[in-house]
């Protein structure tokens, strides 16, 4: 690229002073860099893998983050999560579905996500298999990246132990869900 103003120029110089933390940036090496369309605006951000570190995004402004996941996360398609959300007494049936293919995830929430991920240690699960309590909830999560996808299902008071390792995750994905208790319709 010859024009050193444009903003990949800007990104990559960028990146490359953070990996090399106060070292030499020149002896940083730089596996890939892809753009990103970025937010509503149809910006493009810039993702940086550098070799034997955890990838880094720059947004449009030029602010660079280095995301705590593996670059795999990246490599291997994009990631899509749905989420499932039955029972109650109201009998609740709330389903939610990312993708960073459609959009309905961004880079910042897939980031978040992935640590959140790492951080529950995500394996496929299906639970003790038993029934919740009649008002209890059972959530199902399937998360996916190109062709491979893991489920865990759990349910209320059958699978204590599994939900409490999940707590976490399952509370950022039951934010972003329509409505963990919907509001009556006002005529």
């Amino acid at each position: 690229m010859s024009n050193p103003n444009h903003n990949a120029v800007s990104a990559l110089t960028a990146v490359l002073t953070m990996a090399a933390e106060g070292g030499n940036p020149h002896e940083v090496e730089v596996e890939s860099m892809v753009a990103l369309p970025y937010g509503k605006f149809n910006s493009v951000g810039y993702l940086v893998t550098i070799r034997n570190s955890s990838p880094y995004f720059v947004d449009p402004n030029e602010k660079v983050r280095r995301l705590d996941i593996p670059s795999h996360a990246f490599m291997d398609g994009e990631l899509e999560v749905d989420f499932r959300m039955v029972g109650g007494f109201a009998g609740f049936d709330d389903t939610l579905r990312l993708s960073e293919h459609d959009g309905t995830l961004t880079i910042n929430d897939a980031a978040e996500l992935w640590e959140l991920i790492d951080l529950v240690g995500f394996e496929a699960d299906k639970g003790s298999g038993e029934p919740p309590h009649p008002d209890g909830f059972t959530y199902t999560i399937t998360v996916g990246t190109g062709r491979r996808h893991r489920t865990v299902v759990a349910a209320e008071s059958a699978d204590r132990e599994l939900l409490e390792r999940l707590a976490p995750l399952i509370d950022w994905l039951t934010a972003r869900t329509s409505s963990r208790f919907p509001k009556p319709a006002l005529d």
